[in-house]
């Protein structure tokens, strides 16, 4: 049985919703996936800081997870959860609601 992070990787991999730059930052970069109520919170190996590239790549594991959030729970009501990406030492780099 795989974890959170496959298979968020996994539901990335096989969307035609996500861009390829989306499945390669979640293949490439996510390594733990938890939350709880509503709450998604994705652990990334990346190493910087808001505003910086590596913001930029969680931006698009966020719009990865968003994209795996809409298929579950269809229909997604705008609001309805959290999403957040960290680096590896535990900063906010993004979030966004699901």
């Amino acid at each position: 049985m795989g974890t959170e992070a496959d298979s968020l990787k996994a539901s990335a991999a096989g969307s035609s919703g996500a861009t390829a730059a989306m499945k390669t930052a979640v293949a490439d970069h996510v390594t733990k996936v938890g939350g709880a109520h509503g709450t998604v919170n994705i652990y990334t190996d990346l190493t910087g800081s808001l505003g910086s590239s590596d913001g930029d790549t969680a931006k698009l594991v966020v719009s990865a997870a968003t994209d795996r959030a809409a298929q579950e729970h269809k229909p997604v009501t705008a609001g309805a959860g959290l999403i957040t990406v960290y680096n590896e030492s535990g900063a906010i780099l993004s979030n966004g609601d699901y």
